[in-house]
């Protein structure tokens, strides 16, 4: 568990005070940790032969600046950050078979 937030999610301290804030974060982590591990067996079956494959981590850190906006007036999602990282967002969303309408649940 510590492993994880260290390393996979750059946490610099956890305090656990509590028991129930110790289940808290096992099951918290345990969650991250699957949905990280279904997301990265999907990304390696959709890389093309002869590129690397992406994993979580090189996705969270190449996209630590970027924001997901949804405006429901207009009905619009966008992406603010670099116009390449549209590219990248939508190819990810793409492999993992993500309809971007549906991405926020709106």
């Amino acid at each position: 568990m510590f492993r994880l937030g260290k390393s996979g999610l750059d946490v610099d301290h956890m305090f656990l005070h509590t028991p129930s804030g110790h289940d808290g974060a096992v099951f918290l982590t345990s969650i991250a940790s699957m949905i990280s591990g279904a997301i990265e067996i999907l990304l390696k079956k959709s890389t093309p032969k002869g590129k690397k494959a992406l994993t979580m981590k090189s996705i969270c850190d190449r996209k630590a600046g970027t924001i997901l906006r949804y405006d429901r007036e207009k009905d619009s999602v966008t992406i603010l950050g670099e116009p390449v990282d549209q590219e990248f967002i939508f190819d990810i969303l793409g492999r993992l078979g993500i309809e971007p309408d549906l991405l926020l649940g709106y």
